[in-house]
């Protein structure tokens, strides 16, 4: 299985207009030709590392390198961008509006849920709670142990024991 691609003469040609319109003219035409189309065909064909980094401010930056083209690297990032846009758009659909408004203390309240976070809510609200107190129940009952293991062991030591 080969991964070469036919690029059609025409391309090369606007290509080679671009670049010759930069360099006016300096080299030779027949270079000039070979050093585009060969330029074009590694565009395409040879992989190149990239290390791309990402995340800034209080997050680690990730950091990733991989060999891949040049087009490659373009249509990941146009498809990245596309992607991120239409999972905002969702997330901002009118499937997870809720009617939100502010106190005085500038903290958020929400006034309403629509239809389909209200049922969400209705499904998963005992879970939620359960899951929420578990650690504050949990830490309780380990800070009373501890407390009640204090005191016997001050109560066992005023008696001499």
């Amino acid at each position: 299985m080969t991964n070469k691609i036919s690029i059609s003469e025409g391309f090369n040609e606007k290509v080679t207009q671009k670049v010759r319109d930069v360099f006016l003219d300096l080299l030779p035409e027949d270079v000039f030709t070979d050093l585009v189309n060969k330029e074009v065909s590694a565009f395409f064909e040879e992989s190149v590392e990239f290390t791309i980094t990402k995340g800034s401010g209080f997050t680690r930056p990730d950091t990733i390198a991989s060999k891949v083209s040049p087009f490659r690297l373009i249509v990941w990032e146009a498809v990245n961008k596309m992607v991120r846009e239409k999972i905002q758009a969702h997330l901002h659909s009118d499937k997870f509006r809720t009617d939100v408004t502010y106190n005085e203390f500038g903290l958020q309240q929400v006034e309403e849920l629509n239809e389909f976070m209200d049922a969400k809510l209705e499904h998963f609200a005992m879970s939620m709670a359960k899951n929420m107190f578990k650690d504050l129940f949990a830490s309780a009952i380990e800070q009373s142990k501890m407390t009640a293991m204090v005191e016997v062991n001050d109560a066992l030591s005023r008696r001499g024991m």
